[in-house]
């Protein structure tokens, strides 16, 4: 919700700005209603509220200048100027200092609400761009995390930064309070809809008091959390986002949400990937079902993590780069992924081993590749037609495709690569990035609408998919068209 304060030197005001606009309808909470200029800008000091609504003509300080202050003190709060005076220069004025409407007292509802959802869609158009410029600058170490808490205006700055990715299959609303403690400093950062980073200053590791509010609160039972190891220093912090991150993606191997950290397994994983290389290398006559029972069960067993899983898929892929051509190759859809590609493909261990065993089953010959009596284009229609209908659910995928349409997943590859010059992967990410371009052009849909409509619930893996295909973020994409 987005903080809201209101200023008016007539209580009686006050009561008709509060009760005119719909605040929780467009995301808005309003927490402050003052009568003294100078009380508001010292509250605007102290809380940053995410918008200022504020009565032109006041004593000490007024709305214009409030406003002036508030920039000049690089708060980037929101302001609706309201003044009893349908004067251009006044109207002129505030919105040269930056104000985002001058409304006219009486207060009009219609009007008021209006202006309420606009300002939504930016405000939260700001925010997404705010903390992709946090996220990007903690991923690149160009970032200082005490004066960032500093800004943040939190009273005390606590030994040590520790960093918590929050993940779950549906809206995360009640991760915060898991962690809440009134001996550390939070902020969060809203990833998506199902996606949120904390970053921490404590004067302890929370791993163990995070594990045991988290098993005693049963609001929490759909959230996986990845915690960090703790560090002092400020600026050195993106290896800890990443072991964050990938520890928040252990439900893919584990397959159940919890609290995880993350623990290398070096030598466990060299022996693996040595192992099934040289098995697929080795053995003519190989067992493939069993062979991935087995895969998947040393990979359980041993707790893995996803990166290990996407190390382990790479050296899969360079083998079978090596021993098929190129055609081939692009026929299956096999190609290098980094973890998070890895896991919002394939969704979970299960669908992993899944595709793993279609693959091997189909480069073995023992599916019929090359049997054209399997060749059937009205199934692939088929699939045209439920992905052209279903691009914006976050869960379609290959996996789920090919159980619908019972076939095999990676012949499943073969043939929609025959029919169309495209792997599924690819035309459901050219298809999403094509009703992304139009809906940025609707300028009531904020950026994070457009990703959901798309059926990316992690804003910003959205972000790098649209930057990847398009070559401007969303934002930027937004602004020119």
């Amino acid at each position: 919700m987005y903080s809201v304060l209101i200023v008016d030197d007539e209580p009686t005001t006050l009561i008709g700005i509060r009760k005119t606009f719909n605040w929780s309808q467009y995301g808005f909470e309003l927490l402050w209603e003052v009568t003294s200029s100078r009380q508001a800008l010292d509250n605007i000091c102290k809380y940053r509220p995410d918008l200022v609504i504020t009565d032109i003509r006041m004593p000490v300080i007024n709305g214009i200048d409030l406003m002036k202050i508030t920039r000049d003190k690089n708060i980037d709060s929101e302001f609706i100027v309201i003044s009893g005076f349908a004067e251009f220069e006044y109207a002129k004025e505030a919105i040269n200092v930056g104000a985002f409407a001058y409304l006219l007292k009486p207060l009009q509802r219609q009007e008021a609400n209006d202006v309420l959802s606009k300002l939504s869609v930016q405000i939260n158009n700001k925010v997404l761009v705010k903390n992709i410029k946090i996220y990007d600058d903690l991923a690149s170490d160009n970032i200082n995390l005490e004066t960032l808490f500093l800004n943040y205006n939190f009273d005390k700055v606590y030994k040590y930064y520790q960093l918590i990715f929050a993940l779950s299959d549906c809206e995360i609303t009640n991760a915060k309070q898991c962690i809440f403690n009134k001996d550390i400093n939070i902020i969060d950062l809203n990833l998506g809809l199902n996606k949120c980073l904390f970053i921490i200053n404590t004067d302890e590791n929370v791993y163990e008091q995070l594990k045991e509010r988290y098993n005693s609160n049963m609001n929490t039972s759909n959230i996986s959390f990845g915690v960090s190891e703790i560090t002092k220093n400020a600026t050195k912090v993106s290896h800890l986002m990443r072991h964050a991150e990938i520890a928040s993606f252990s439900s893919f191997i584990c397959g159940q949400q919890n609290v995880y950290d993350l623990s290398p397994k070096c030598d466990i994983l060299k022996k693996l990937i040595n192992h099934t290389i040289s098995t697929l290398e080795k053995d003519n006559h190989l067992d493939i079902k069993t062979f991935c029972i087995q895969l998947k069960e040393t990979i359980v067993s041993y707790k893995l993590s996803v990166e290990d899983l996407a190390k382990l898929w790479n050296n899969i892929v360079a083998f079978v780069t090596r021993q098929y051509t190129e055609d081939h190759i692009e026929s299956y859809d096999v190609k290098f992924l980094n973890a998070e590609q890895l896991y919002y493909n394939f969704k979970n261990i299960d669908n992993f081993i899944v595709y793993l065993t279609d693959l091997f089953t189909l480069l073995s010959g023992e599916a019929g590749l090359n049997d054209d009596a399997n060749y059937k284009p009205e199934s692939i229609k088929k699939i045209l037609e439920y992905i052209d209908l279903n691009y914006f659910d976050p869960d379609i995928s290959l996996n789920n495709i090919s159980k619908m349409f019972y076939i095999n997943t990676a012949y499943c590859c073969v043939l929609f690569k025959k029919c169309t010059g495209k792997t599924i992967s690819e035309y459901i990410t050219d298809l999403r990035m094509t009703k992304a371009c139009e809906m940025l052009k609707d300028k009531s849909l904020s950026i994070k609408d457009v990703s959901y409509g798309c059926g990316y619930n992690d804003y910003f893996y959205f972000n790098r998919v649209f930057k990847k295909k398009i070559g401007a973020t969303p934002a930027n994409y937004k602004k020119t068209h």
